[in-house]
C-alpha cells in the first residue's frame, strides 16, 4: 500500500499550480498562499529530460519510434494562468463536441472494452482518471495505477491523479483519506494530442473536479497521458508523464483556447 504525501519537489514538478490553489483555498484557510509560495517558483517539465526505459521489457518498440512517442509526449501545451481553471462563465461558442465512448464493461476496477481508436483511449483515460480520484483514499488510488500501468510507465508518484490526490489530502489534514471528505472527477472535455502508429496516443481530458471536506470546492483539472493499446484494452504506456495539460474551467474561453473539445454521450 502507498500513503500519499506531498514532496514539495515532486510536486513542483508534476502537478498543476491552478488546480491546487483553486481547490485548496477553499478546504484550509491559508493554504492556497503556502503552496503557491513553494509551487510558483523553479517548476520544471521532466517530460523534456526524462527518457523511456530501454530495457525491452518496457520497451518493444524501435529506438526511431520510441523517439519520436517521447517528442510527442514532451511538445508542450497551452500555458494558462491559475485563474483559468476557476469556475467562469462558459464561452458563446466552441468547437464540435467529441463522442465520448461508453465502456462495454464495467466488472473491473475501471470500465472498459474501448475499441483501439484514438477515441477509445481518449474515452478510456476519462474513465480512468474518474475512479482515480473517487473520494481520495490511497488504496483507490493505487488500485487504479496498478490496474492502468504497463511496466515502464511514469512511476506512481510522479502520476497526475496521484498528485492531485496527494495534494489534496495533504492541504485538507487528511493524508490517509476520510470518511467526511468527497471527491468526484467528471470528464467534460478532451483533445487529442496526437498518434504515432495504430497503437499509441497521447491523449488529454478536462474535468469538473469537485472536493467537499467540510465545504465543497470546484476546479477545472487537466490530464494527459501516453495510451497504449495491450491485451486487448488501452493502458499507461512506458514513458515519462507527458507535459502538462492546460487546466482550465470546461467550456469557458480559456478551454477553448487550450484546444478543449466538449465531450458528448454517445
Amino acid at each position: 500500500m502507498v500513503t500519499l504525501h506531498r514532496g514539495t519537489s515532486t510536486v513542483r514538478a508534476w502537478f498543476t499550480l491552478a488546480v491546487i490553489v483553486c481547490l485548496v483555498v477553499v478546504l484550509v484557510s491559508g493554504i492556497a498562499f503556502v503552496l503557491a509560495t513553494s509551487l510558483g517558483a523553479g517548476r520544471h517539465d521532466p517530460a523534456r529530460t526524462s527518457g523511456v526505459d530501454p530495457s525491452p521489457a518496457a520497451t518493444p518498440t524501435t529506438a526511431p519510434t520510441v523517439a519520436a512517442q517521447d517528442a510527442l509526449a514532451a511538445r508542450a501545451m497551452p500555458a494558462l494562468p491559475a485563474s483559468a481553471a476557476r469556475p467562469q462563465p462558459l464561452a458563446d461558442i466552441g468547437p464540435e463536441a467529441i463522442r465520448l465512448l461508453r465502456p462495454t464493461s464495467t466488472e473491473g476496477v475501471v470500465p472498459t472494452g474501448f475499441p483501439p481508436t484514438p477515441l477509445g483511449a481518449l474515452a478510456q483515460l476519462a474513465a480512468i482518471d474518474t475512479v482515480a480520484l473517487r473520494d481520495l483514499t490511497p488504496s483507490q488510488v493505487e488500485s487504479t495505477y496498478r490496474w492502468a500501468a504497463l511496466a515502464g510507465a511514469v512511476p506512481i508518484g510522479e502520476w497526475t491523479p496521484y498528485l492531485a490526490a496527494a495534494a489534496a489530502l495533504d492541504a485538507s489534514g487528511v493524508p490517509n483519506g476520510s470518511t467526511d471528505l468527497r471527491s468526484t472527477f467528471t470528464p467534460v472535455a478532451g483533445q487529442v494530442k496526437g498518434t504515432i502508429g495504430a497503437h499509441f496516443a497521447v491523449v488529454c481530458v478536462l474535468g469538473e473536479w469537485q472536493v467537499t471536506y467540510r465545504t465543497t470546492s470546484r476546479a477545472g483539472a487537466g490530464d494527459c497521458q501516453r495510451m497504449v493499446w495491450d491485451d486487448g484494452r488501452w493502458r499507461i504506456g512506458a514513458g515519462a508523464q507527458p507535459a502538462f495539460a492546460p487546466s482550465a474551467w470546461p467550456g469557458s474561453v480559456d478551454a477553448v483556447l487550450a484546444g478543449w473539445r466538449g465531450l458528448s454521450d454517445a
